[in-house]
């Protein structure tokens, strides 16, 4: 698995809408949390770019949302979600996004062996769609210590 860690902190100030996952299927809460947030986007005429991130955090928070483009005005109905992580991990998975659960559980067991603790939030970046569900592209991101 080839993961990167990071010479430098992610700072990442993200438009969207949060919620709190029942019956721990957190994936499932930032799904429905995406389809909200793009959907709210697409009918607002909201400059972004592109890609969905989800963020989970301690507890069974999960946020989903957008970075803004530059010139685009904040929205009041969207919740604003900063993310700082001082080091972190990063995994580009490619291929399906049925996988991208079992890459993280590899991701964090290799974490594990090599020593390093991982602390919240975890987030997953979405690239952008393609046909071929076999080029799909997803950051992983753990933050570690």
């Amino acid at each position: 698995m080839n993961l990167i860690l990071s010479p430098s902190p992610l700072q990442l100030r993200l438009y969207g809408f949060s919620g709190l996952a029942s019956n721990n299927d957190e994936s499932a809460k930032a799904m429905a949390l995406s389809h909200r947030v793009w959907e709210y986007l697409r009918n607002k005429g909201i400059k972004n770019k592109g890609k969905n991130i989800w963020v989970y955090d301690a507890d069974h928070f999960v946020f989903a949302g957008v970075e803004l483009e530059a010139d685009t005005p904040v929205v009041d109905t969207l919740e604003e979600y900063a993310v700082c992580l001082d080091k972190y991990v990063r995994y580009k998975h490619i291929g399906p996004y049925a996988m991208i659960q079992k890459k993280g559980k590899e991701m964090r067991q290799e974490l594990i062996n090599r020593g390093y603790s991982i602390l919240f939030p975890y987030l997953e970046i979405y690239g952008h769609p393609t046909i071929d569900e076999n080029q799909l592209e997803t950051d992983l991101i753990m933050a570690i210590r």
